[in-house]
């Protein structure tokens, strides 16, 4: 029995998975495009991006705070009602 207990004891926890990367986030808004404009503060993300703690909506762009050295942020694009598509700003 203390085998077991030993064997167990080695083995490491698995890596937790937060979601499925394969598939793409999606978000819907209810909210007209205007209203979404101006500065949001980051509270919570998971896993936490140390760098972002604000991030900036204008008319057809999202720019973290930290950019250009964490990234461009990211051209938003309407896809139908509600529904936006996010690309990289650098691409």
């Amino acid at each position: 029995m203390s085998a077991l207990l030993v064997v167990a004891g080695c083995v490491t926890p698995p890596t937790p998975v937060y979601r499925d990367t394969a598939q793409p986030l999606s978000i819907t808004t209810r909210a007209a495009p205007g209203l979404w404009q101006g500065n949001w503060y980051l509270r919570a993300a998971t896993p936490r991006e140390r760098e972002i703690a604000k991030l900036g909506f204008d008319a057809g762009s999202i720019t973290p705070n930290c950019a250009p050295s964490c990234g461009a942020g990211w051209h938003v694009a309407p896809i139908g009602t509600n529904r936006w598509q996010l690309t990289d700003a650098n691409g």
